[in-house]
């Protein structure tokens, strides 16, 4: 799974933890979400992204 081409806001990111619902993902598939920087730093500071990895997806800035 990979969202964000090129890169997801926030908002999107949110509605992505509220979508998984607290599931993680299936070991056997990927999970990532690309963003930018500035996203990056603003999901760190309100927990987005430690609920993300919590459900196995990781953040990537930059990649596009």
């Amino acid at each position: 799974m990979a969202i964000g081409s090129p890169h997801a806001s926030l908002d999107e990111c949110r509605a992505l933890v509220e979508a998984r619902g607290g599931r993680r993902r299936d070991p056997r598939v990927a999970g990532i979400v690309t963003v930018g920087r500035q996203v990056l730093a603003a999901a760190e500071a309100d927990g987005t992204r430690s609920r993300l990895a919590a459900s196995g997806v990781e953040m990537i800035p930059d990649l596009c």
